[in-house]
């Protein structure tokens, strides 16, 4: 009987995936009432001008509703870094085609080099821009001139230079990578290519330049083509001239007091809460939007596909809409990844903030959000940024929780806890079992054969099984988590290597002595799976458990040996 339970709880931890977030089946009118008079009382408080916020559920935009003085639902506000996304999505579009490689040096598409100034024989790809591994550092000189078109210098920054004021997009990439070039500054480079984590936005300007060389097109005719047409985004655009009739007012907050700011960006795409939806529901849908395919399914997995892993940061045990934190923490191609699943990008920029989120629930459905705000506090201080971020907080929060998006208890902790608790279960009655066959063995020279070939098996399936893991990872994982992760595996094959050779007595006794290595053996492997289980997560609860599983391991091996007087 407990070799079947075992089984099957073998089986059960093989398939086992989480299914703990809610389905949205209970949402009414009263709900975004609710949820209405909480963000308005929010925006009050933070004294917030001008809110945009949108819920999708599956292929549909159900909830849209402005707060404050601009309350269209056709204004118009710059996506800040949601951009990124938008060029992704081009990027890859080209790739589709086969007009691009995104492992092939971006000096074969540009009309100028980019080289690192320290490891020139490093090529640079379209693969590590789109992942922020290029080494790149987060802005070139004088970016943000050349972003708001000098309208916020010397009055909020000081890097003023009249010079690339009127430089386009390839103009001022050229004189900024090109060495000798009016804005090159070797320091714009931070690391060695492909070794890093390091966000960057000239990356994107790159890309967004290498598209428009390649497709002869600009940029915004491009997109306009290929990604506004097929996701019917009627208010979107680049050109701010074409936009200005209902276009959001931009502010920020210096020293406590909102200042109006002109508006500007000629780069950057402008839309609105429904068009992004639209954009959305389409890669929540396998890149198709009402029948018309903007991106192939495969492509989209691609692109969502978390590459690498940033930070650290968990949510607490029991989380609500002041302790739990939104957090990116991983990035794909151009996407970005949030906790508990949530996919998209946010955005900052002077007067602006905005995030687009969305995932896809275990039932096969989908939901996703979409907030603006035309007030930032990066041009402004400490408690004014401090200020201005909880107020985005809370608003992502409440809307998170009030749609029962989020459990009000971490349930990736829970998760993490019987996911342990029943591989820990499933060794015990496997061990159970083991020692079951070592009574019964009615010859007594066949009793440590039987044991070990079980004992050796399930730990040769644990350090190939995670093994296999982190040589698959191997390249996007933390650079001390790849000496870790492998010293297991390193010290398993080790003492395989001393058992081999145990014969001709010329090891030390302890090698010799098949339960003290058994000890050493779970060990490793708890080590293993706990700092595996710690890189895939990003949190520190499965090696403390792991650690301790491991210890109680230990002790059942000496109770065991104590039970059939065999000497450690």
């Amino acid at each position: 009987m407990k070799i079947k339970v075992s089984l099957l709880l073998f089986i059960f931890v093989i398939l086992w995936r989480p299914f703990y977030y809610p389905i949205q089946g209970s949402i009414n009118e009263n709900t975004f009432s609710t949820l209405e008079e909480k963000l308005e009382s929010i925006r009050s408080a933070f004294n917030i001008p001008t809110i945009h916020a949108g819920f999708i559920k599956n292929t549909e935009l159900i909830w849209l509703k402005g707060f404050g003085n601009q309350t269209d639902p056709t204004t118009i506000f710059p996506i800040a870094s949601l951009h990124k996304m938008f060029v992704g999505t081009a990027i890859l579009q080209l790739y589709e085609q086969k007009i691009v490689d995104l492992d092939s040096d971006i000096n074969d598409y540009l009309p100028f080099d980019v080289d690192h100034p320290d490891y020139p024989e490093e090529m640079i790809t379209l693969r590590m821009l789109l992942t922020h591994t290029s080494g790149l550092a987060s802005t070139l000189d004088y970016e943000f001139y050349w972003d708001t078109e000098g309208y916020l210098s010397p009055e909020y920054r000081s890097d003023y230079n009249p010079a690339i004021l009127n430089m386009s997009l390839g103009e001022y990439l050229n004189e900024s990578f090109t060495p000798g070039g009016y804005n090159y500054n070797p320091d714009s480079w931070l690391y060695k290519p492909n070794e890093q984590y390091s966000y960057s936005n000239p990356g994107f300007k790159l890309m967004q330049y290498l598209i428009e060389c390649l497709t002869e097109q600009s940029f915004e005719e491009y997109i306009q083509e290929n990604i506004f047409e097929p996701c019917e985004m009627v208010n979107s655009g680049i050109n701010i001239s074409d936009l200005l009739d209902n276009h959001a007012t931009p502010y920020t907050r210096r020293f406590g007091t909102d200042h109006e700011l002109p508006l500007y960006s000629k780069w950057m795409i402008k839309s609105t809460v429904t068009d992004l939806s639209h954009f959305l529901i389409a890669h929540l849908n396998g890149g198709s939007y009402q029948g018309r395919q903007m991106l192939l399914p495969s492509t989209v997995e691609m692109m969502h596909k978390p590459r690498i892993k940033y930070s650290t940061h968990r949510n607490p045990l029991l989380q609500d809409v002041d302790s739990y934190d939104f957090y990116q923490h991983s990035y794909g191609l151009g996407w970005s990844h949030f906790h508990d699943d949530f996919a998209g990008h946010g955005g900052s920029t002077p007067g602006f903030i905005s995030v687009l989120a969305g995932r896809k629930n275990s039932i096969g459905g989908s939901n996703g959000l979409i907030l603006f705000m035309n007030i930032n506090a990066i041009l402004g201080f400490g408690e004014d940024i401090a200020e201005v971020h909880l107020a985005y907080k809370k608003l992502v929060n409440t809307i998170l929780f009030e749609l029962d998006l989020i459990p009000t208890i971490n349930q990736e902790l829970v998760n993490y806890f019987i996911f342990f608790l029943t591989i820990w279960l499933t060794f015990v009655l496997f061990s159970h079992y083991a020692i079951r066959i070592v009574y019964k063995q009615k010859d007594p020279s066949k009793t440590r054969y039987s044991r070990g070939n079980i004992s050796y098996s399930i730990l040769f399936l644990v350090f190939s099984v995670f093994g296999i893991i982190n040589i698959v990872n191997f390249f996007y994982l933390y650079n001390w988590m790849k000496l870790l992760l492998f010293l297991p595996i390193i010290g398993y094959l080790g003492i395989v290597t001393a058992h081999y050779f145990k014969d001709k007595g010329d090891l030390p006794p302890y090698f010799s002595n098949t339960r003290i290595t058994n000890i050493i053996q779970l060990y490793l492997a708890g080590s293993l799976i706990g700092l595996t289980l710690y890189n895939q997560t990003n949190s520190l609860l499965p090696t403390i458990i792991t650690t301790l599983l491991c210890f109680g391991s230990i002790l059942l091996i000496l109770i065991d040996s104590f039970l059939i007087k065999e000497k450690i």
